[in-house]
């Protein structure tokens, strides 16, 4: 019996996580452009916002964008940093859905027959 541990989910769920993923690209690029004198944080976000627009290893990027954004904006502000929040809750929620049918992982990964 085996387990599987992603599924890749075709269809509108499939588009919906492709837009999910443009969404949490978008954010991550707009939300870091702050003033923070880290070059490391820039070349990072560039990065992970590359992979995980091509949807390679999508949970990994998906958290390490969390924990990027979490980075940023520690100790957290109630008013000013919202949008952190939000970008930070929708890279955790994709992480745990995964990446989806259209995605590199989903080519690499997905489905197989075997034929005899």
């Amino acid at each position: 019996m085996t387990q599987v541990l992603f599924s890749y989910p075709g269809g509108r769920v499939g588009f919906a996580l492709l837009l999910m993923r443009a969404s949490l690209v978008i954010l991550v690029i707009t939300v870091n452009v702050i003033p923070i004198p880290a070059s490391w944080l820039a070349v990072s976000t560039l990065l992970l916002s590359a992979t995980l627009s091509m949807g390679f290893a999508v949970r990994i990027t998906a958290t390490l964008c969390a924990v990027t954004i979490a980075v940023t904006v520690w100790p957290f502000d109630s008013t000013n940093d919202m949008p952190f929040l939000v970008c930070a809750l929708n890279a955790l929620a994709l992480a745990l859905m995964g990446p989806g049918s259209y995605s590199i992982d989903a080519i690499a990964f997905g489905r197989r027959t075997v034929q005899f």
